[in-house]
């Protein structure tokens, strides 16, 4: 063992030796000292390779940079692969008093107060960072700005790559929640944003509206709605243009993870869903838990949303302003699947059946993957197999599942 250990770590030296031929950085220790050190601590030749191949000397950088949500805390950890240093903390939803983020310091004050809701006098002050988006050119990250979303509001969050802060936080109109369903387009003209618990429709409760809860129990399927959101970016600063995104009003499902199409398949957003069967729960009433009735059909749906055919619609007027944002109907864009009897004029929006747990995916032309919630796995369908729409041609998917993280290539 003694005699493998030190062969491994001869042969990692002389590998690090080659790799910093050109550095002036002395030799802190020769190969006893390894040896050494290595036998104190019970390190394997496994061990002390996985150290040389992740090790990032001081001064030194890293191939890539990951951003990572940071949950509760509001913020976005910035960490080096593959030495996994944490380099920054961006400050988004939350001030932060080490770094003046929301203490009148600099414009970060009105950033954050840009993210409270137009409906209340309260100014939030927290959030739970969720799913960072890097901004894209010709579906390639380009290192320019990072979105990210507030899971407990439904908001958006934009960095600034230039200088790793945080520029803008957007309150979205119909939206309480959000989870994985952010992405920018590959030409980042949107970012996107879907609702993950669907909101009560319209709502408004400076006009006086007031639901009750029987309403929510009894009226769930008529009263609430979700929303893909599509937020307008401009292409100089990176910051949302409210005035003019839009919306595509989604069923009272609880959508989650999301991306955008790609080559082929550029011009539509992919949305998967869970709870189509719009259980409410009540467990503390002697009814089912909200999980139980949330399972008992095989399939949920992957929504897909032709956003060109979006912007053709919103062209021609067809669209209601609802709480300061463009508003596609369901009625207007949905379409259940081939041979539902509707013929809409525009197809804008297709619902996909998803089997429940696996969330396997698949349609005609089609090659895409969606992870399910209840079973960390997926299926990818094979060439050809049909599909359940009509009309909807979209080859060549190409998917990106970055989870909570996003990963940015350095260069030069």
């Amino acid at each position: 063992m003694k005699r493998l250990l030190l062969v491994a770590l001869s042969l990692t030296v002389v590998t690090a030796g080659a790799l910093g031929g050109c550095s002036r950085r002395s030799a802190g220790g020769g190969q006893a000292d390894l040896l050494q050190i290595a036998e104190t601590r019970g390190l394997t030749p496994e061990d002390a390779a996985r150290a040389i191949k992740t090790f990032v000397p001081p001064g030194g950088r890293d191939e890539y940079l990951m951003f990572a949500s940071g949950g509760h805390s509001g913020q976005v950890h910035v960490l080096g692969v593959p030495s996994l240093r944490l380099l920054k903390t961006i400050a988004v939803f939350t001030p932060e008093p080490w770094q003046g983020y929301g203490f009148g310091a600099d414009w970060s004050e009105e950033a954050l107060n840009g993210g409270s809701s137009p409906n209340t006098d309260e100014q939030l002050r927290w959030g739970d960072s969720h799913h960072p988006a890097l901004s894209e050119t010709d579906g390639k990250y380009d290192g320019r700005w990072l979105y990210i979303n507030d899971r407990a509001h439904g908001r958006i969050g934009m960095v600034d790559l230039a200088d790793f802060r945080a520029k803008q936080v957007l309150h979205v109109p119909n939206l309480m929640t959000s989870h994985g369903g952010i992405f920018a387009t590959p030409d980042t003209k949107y970012v996107h944003i879907s609702s993950k618990v669907p909101a009560l429709k319209g709502w408004d409760a400076t006009k006086g509206q007031n639901v009750t809860v029987d309403d929510h129990l009894n009226r769930y399927a008529e009263i609430y709605r979700g929303y893909s959101t599509f937020m307008r970016i401009d292409e100089k600063t990176g910051r949302m243009n409210l005035n003019q995104s839009f919306q595509i009003e989604l069923p009272p499902y609880t959508q989650d993870l999301a991306d955008s199409g790609k080559g082929a398949s550029y011009g539509y957003a992919f949305i998967n869903s869970y709870n189509v069967e719009m259980a409410t729960g009540g467990s503390a009433h002697g009814k089912s838990p909200l999980e139980v009735g949330a399972s008992q059909l095989d399939f949920d749906f992957l929504h897909i949303v032709n956003w060109k055919k979006a912007e053709d619609v919103l062209a021609a007027g067809r669209y209601t302003n609802l709480n300061g944002i463009r508003v596609i109907s369901l009625g207007r864009s949905a379409v259940q699947g081939a041979g539902s009897g509707r013929d809409l004029s525009v197809r804008l929006h297709v619902f996909r059946a998803l089997r429940c747990g696996d969330g396997g995916g698949g349609g005609s032309e089609v090659t895409f993957r969606v992870p399910g919630s209840l079973v960390p796995s997926s299926r990818v369908p094979r060439s050809g197999s049909p599909g359940p729409w009509s009309g909807s041609v979209v080859p060549g998917l190409m998917v990106r599942g970055l989870g909570g993280s996003g990963v940015l290539r350095l260069i030069g």
